[in-house]
């Protein structure tokens, strides 16, 4: 799976240590090209609030009922400072939802 790929949810699943519904992007591009990734994962989460809003993520997944929702990013390569930055937006506009980001390096 790459992030430019939005027609699916790269990973549904529920976290065994916290019960939450990980909702995950496999992010494998560098950053040298910091605006194009950038807006490319923007859209990639704009379809996960997506998924969430329209509330798809409960018929595909009816666990997901009831438990918290948190859109998982796995990173290659670690955020730049202006990818930092977009995420603390993007965590902002989640939170209406209901919803939580997080990003790890997993080489």
């Amino acid at each position: 799976m790459t992030i430019d790929n939005f027609e699916v949810i790269d990973a549904l699943g529920l976290s065994p240590s916290d019960d939450v519904v990980l909702l995950m992007i496999f992010d494998g591009w560098d950053w040298t090209d910091e605006w194009m990734h950038l807006v490319t994962l923007q859209e990639k989460i704009n379809v996960y609030f997506g998924f969430v809003e329209s509330g798809q993520v409960y018929e595909n997944y009816p666990i997901a009922v009831g438990r918290q929702l948190c859109i998982d990013i796995i990173a290659k390569f670690p955020l730049p400072g202006v990818g930092e930055d977009f995420l603390k937006q993007a965590s902002a506009a989640a939170g209406e939802l209901g919803i939580t980001i997080r990003h790890k390096v997993t080489p």
